[in-house]
């Protein structure tokens, strides 16, 4: 699942507020936001229930474990795909959030085309 939309070909990359030239790019990242927050996040929910074990109820114990496990499973799957552009040395305006691994795959096809922009060669 992704929110918005993204074409890839060997010239331009769309998505669905702006269309980059290839040529133009710098790199392409994937990354986790939520990833780190939602683990530090849960291993103080950890340490919070392994103090507090001997005044709280089992079924409260069990359901902040559940908790803290859903978010950070959660986490690990939303991620987010970024445009550098080799002009401006700087993140260009678009992000594409959705689930990390299908941006992980968009990603791995837009690679090869901006190695082969750099180096002239055709991947079509």
């Amino acid at each position: 699942m992704i929110l918005g939309s993204i074409t890839v070909n060997p010239r331009v990359v769309r998505t669905h507020r702006s269309s980059y030239s290839v040529a133009g790019l710098r790199k392409v990242k994937t990354n986790r936001p939520f990833f780190a927050p939602s683990c530090a996040l849960g291993i103080a929910a950890c340490g919070f229930l392994f103090v507090f074990a001997d005044i709280l109820y089992i079924h409260e114990i069990f359901w902040a474990l559940i908790i803290s496990v859903t978010a950070t499973v959660a986490a690990s799957q939303v991620g987010l795909l970024e445009f550098v552009s080799r002009d401006l040395s700087t993140k260009q305006g678009d992000v594409i959030w959705g689930h990390y691994k299908t941006l992980d795959l968009y990603r791995d096809q837009i690679m090869p085309l901006i190695t082969a922009a750099e180096t002239g060669g055709s991947h079509e």
